[in-house]
């Protein structure tokens, strides 16, 4: 899968090892860096949560959540240019392989 990021301060958390952990210390940091290699390896939103289901959340519409380790959570969304979406105009988590992370917190995104 292709993963965007909402800031800047986001991309650096994510990438650099040493900044996850300045944010949210050794054990979120080192289950981030696993999270996202998940994410990578995945070829559609379906297919993480397939093998991530203790793991990942569907929150409002076009966005999900995947927890991390003491309460923490990356939060992410479609980030395809047109949406795909199902007959019934719902989101088709099947095809989604572009998804962007706008937040990472405590539960950074109520349900």
């Amino acid at each position: 899968m292709q993963i965007a990021f909402d800031t800047r301060y986001l991309r650096e958390v994510c990438e650099s090892g040493l900044e996850a952990e300045r944010a949210f210390g050794p054990e979120v940091s080192q289950i981030l860096k696993h999270r996202l290699a998940d994410l990578r390896a995945a070829r559609t939103v379906m297919e993480l949560r397939q093998v991530s289901a203790h793991v990942f959340r569907f929150l409002e519409e076009g966005r999900f959540a995947l927890s991390l380790r003491n309460g923490y959570e990356i939060a992410l969304e479609v980030n395809h240019p047109r949406i795909p979406t199902s007959i019934d105009g719902q989101v088709d988590w099947r095809r989604v392989t572009r998804v962007r992370v706008v937040a990472i917190g405590v539960e950074p995104c109520q349900a």
